[in-house]
C-alpha cells in the first residue's frame, strides 16, 4: 500500500483507463510494506536489484494498479543507459519504451522491436554433483579489494557504471576472481536470495581467454552456492554469446525462459 512508504514519493504518470500510478523511489526503505510477487521470473531478486540500482545512483520506480498492487518495477542505470522493466503488462512496457531515448531496456515480454534475445538458463543444484577439476586459482574478493576489482571490471566491461562495484559488494553480491601472480585475470559475480542463486557479469581479460577461466569461475560460484544450501542457480546469457552459453549447457543448465534487450533510438 502507498501509505506504507517511509518517504514521500510522487506520481509521474497516470493511465486513467488502466488505473496505473508510477511512483519514483527515493531510497530503498520506500519499499517497506510493499510486496512484489507473481510478476516476473526474477521476483525474488527484484528488491535486491532495486537496492543496488539506487546505491549506484540509478533510478527505480514502481507502478501500482487501482488496488495499490505492484504491476511493474522499473530500474535504470543512468551511466550505462540500460534498464529493466519487470512486468506482465504490455501497456507499462510501452510506457517505458515510448518515454525512453538512446537507451536499452530488458523485459521478458516479446515485442516486434529491434532486440537481442537472452536465454534464462537454470541449474538444479540439489541434483548436481558439480564435479570439476580446476586449472586456475580462484579467490573470493570483498570490499577490501574494491579498488582492484573496479580496475579489472573497467578493463573487461568498458563503459560500465563503476559505482556498481561497491554497491554490489555492500548489497551482498560476491565477487570471484581468477588470479595469476597476484593479478586479476577474470571475474564472476554471484548473489543469493531465498535459496536461489544468480550468476552475473562473467568476464576474462583478453589475453587470458580460452584458458578455462570462465569454466572455473562458473564452478567456483556454483560450489559456493551449493555449500550454502542454494537449491537452484540461474543466469541470463545472450543467444549471441555462444562461448558462455556452451559452458553453461555443458555444466547441466537448461533453458527455462527468455528475456529481451530492446534498443530504443
Amino acid at each position: 500500500m502507498v501509505k506504507c512508504l517511509q518517504t514521500e514519493v510522487y506520481r509521474i504518470f497516470q493511465d486513467k483507463d488502466a488505473g496505473y500510478s508510477i511512483l519514483r523511489l527515493d531510497r530503498y526503505d520506500d519499499l517497506n510494506g510493499i510486496n512484489i510477487k507473481k510478476m516476473s521470473y526474477f521476483d525474488s531478486f527484484i528488491k535486491h536489484f532495486i537496492r543496488e540500482t539506487l546505491d549506484a545512483g540509478g533510478i527505480a520506480e514502481i507502478a501500482l494498479n487501482g488496488s495499490n498492487l505492484v504491476e511493474c518495477v522499473y530500474i535504470f542505470d543512468t551511466v550505462e543507459r540500460i534498464g529493466t522493466v519487470f512486468t506482465s503488462s504490455s501497456a507499462l512496457l510501452n510506457h517505458y519504451i515510448d518515454t525512453g531515448s538512446s537507451c536499452s531496456l530488458f523485459c521478458e515480454l516479446k515485442k516486434d522491436l529491434e532486440n537481442e534475445p537472452f536465454s534464462i538458463l537454470e541449474l538444479d543444484l540439489s541434483s548436481s554433483d558439480l564435479l570439476h577439476s580446476f586449472s586456475n586459482e580462484i579467490s573470493l574478493l570483498d570490499l577490501a579489494d574494491v579498488k582492484e576489482i573496479t580496475i579489472a571490471m573497467n578493463t573487461i566491461f568498458r563503459g560500465m557504471n563503476l559505482r556498481w562495484v561497491e554497491a554490489a559488494l555492500r548489497g551482498g553480491d560476491r565477487c570471484f576472481a581468477s588470479m595469476s601472480e597476484g593479478e586479476i585475470t577474470g571475474l564472476g559475480w554471484g548473489s543469493i536470495e531465498k535459496k536461489t542463486g544468480h550468476l552475473i557479469s562473467l568476464g576474462v581479460m583478453p589475453r587470458y581467454r580460452k584458458t578455462g577461466i570462465g569454466t572455473d569461475l562458473l564452478y567456483a560460484r556454483l560450489l559456493w552456492m551449493k555449500e550454502l544450501g542454494v537449491c537452484k542457480a540461474f543466469s541470463e546469457i545472450s543467444e549471441y554469446n555462444l562461448a558462455s552459453r556452451d559452458i553453461a549447457l555443458r555444466a547441466g543448465f537448461v533453458e527455462t525462459g527468455k528475456i529481451y534487450l530492446y534498443h530504443i533510438k
